[in-house]
């Protein structure tokens, strides 16, 4: 069972899946990406992750984030 972290103003919304029942989180991923949000694939105990650009239907944890604004 996968989980998808959506990271915005409300807070940190998850939304699980698997790889045969992944439809919502995969639009969801989409969605965002489109809107310039960040994406990172964790796996295993380690507290590093990978950017990636396409929806991991196979990944333990995915993490959305919104773009940095600098200034």
């Amino acid at each position: 069972m996968g989980k998808l972290h959506v990271m915005d103003l409300s807070g940190d919304r998850v939304t699980l899946f698997d790889e045969a029942d992944n439809a919502i989180a995969e639009k969801t991923f989409n969605d965002l990406r489109a809107k310039g949000y960040l994406a990172y694939k964790m796996d295993g105990d380690t507290r590093k992750g990978e950017q990636i650009r396409d929806f991991d239907k196979t990944a333990e944890t995915v993490i959305l984030s919104p773009p940095l604004v600098g200034g």
